[in-house]
């Protein structure tokens, strides 16, 4: 084997270039054996794993916690959710009896986070300066209707919603899904049981659900269909059915899913299985068209990764 040396002036990717021809079919671990730092493991690992398609990627151990949220919808912050914009965030959503309740408005610019600039800051940089320890303060500056203002939160455990719900009509009830966390299927459960039998039929909204959980996915489709396989799962080293087994207790009820072109993933699974098994006729717009599943695997250890 070819030893390469990695310094400044070689770039990681490079490395993989030249190890890929030297060996025909790179054995990754053995490439993280030549590069001589954790640190450079690190980026030629996250490099790698975005190269293999849009949604794979690379946690170190205090990133992967950052994104534990995706999975149980539970973290330590303020509870808001933003769209990045040129030199500032957006305010798209202020989770309801979170921490930024009632200072925090869908709208507001934010500047600045503890008095480091918005512009230039990576997606994860800003994800980790807003979120902290329970009980400490963020300080923003925000614009709002053309005013700055400076608002202090404190920091606080958020639990994402997942799940809401209202009543149309008197007759109808609209379920929307925000995303699919482990609680979802339990939480739209609850929301059928709350309205009882004045439901006469149901309106599932997915639409700018962005996925989230398989398991969250097949369960929900379980409660309105009697068994069936829900999604076929192919790869270099999968081949799986994922069934639903459990003879739902929502088999007659008239049910409407709407989605868009920001339905994706784990949602779109859900819509079209439904409408695969006759159970709910699909309204709305073309899907996003994620049509890859994504597992975690520990890694990190195993290559040298400190």
């Amino acid at each position: 084997m070819k030893v390469l040396l990695v310094d400044d002036d070689l770039n990681i990717l490079q490395a993989f270039k030249v190890f890929k021809t030297e060996t025909g079919n790179p054995d990754i671990s053995k490439i993280c054996d030549v590069l001589v730092t954790s640190q450079y493991r690190a980026v030629f690992l996250k490099s790698y794993a975005r190269l293999l398609d849009p949604y794979s990627d690379f946690y170190l151990s205090e990133e992967l916690e950052i994104r534990s949220s995706v999975l149980d919808g539970e973290f330590v912050g303020v509870g808001i959710g933003t769209d990045p914009m040129e030199g500032y965030l957006s305010v798209n959503q202020v989770v309801e009896d979170g921490p930024a309740a009632g200072k925090l408005v869908i709208g507001d610019k934010i500047l600045s986070i503890d008095g480091h600039a918005v512009k230039g800051l990576g997606e994860l940089e800003i994800r980790q300066r807003i979120r902290g320890e329970k009980g400490t303060r963020v300080r923003f500056l925000v614009e709002r209707e053309f005013k700055v203002i400076v608002v202090d939160i404190i920091r606080d455990r958020v639990q994402q919603r997942s799940v809401s719900s209202e009543m149309v009509d008197n007759r109808l009830l609209m379920i929307r899904v925000h995303r699919f966390y482990k609680q979802t299927p339990m939480e739209v459960e609850a929301a059928l049981h709350s309205h009882g039998k004045k439901i006469r039929g149901m309106i599932l909204d997915l639409r700018n659900n962005p996925g989230g959980l398989l398991q969250a996915a097949r369960d929900l489709v379980d409660m309105f269909i009697s068994s069936g396989v829900v999604v076929y799962l192919k790869g270099k080293d999968v081949d799986e059915q994922v069934w639903a087994m459990n003879d739902g207790g929502y088999l007659s009820m008239p049910l409407v899913v709407l989605v868009n072109e920001g339905t994706a993933s784990a949602a779109e699974i859900v819509a079209g299985a439904l409408q695969d098994y006759g159970r709910a006729m699909v309204v709305g717009h073309r899907t996003y068209g994620k049509g890859s599943v994504q597992n975690i695997y520990e890694t990190q250890p195993a290559l040298g990764i400190q």
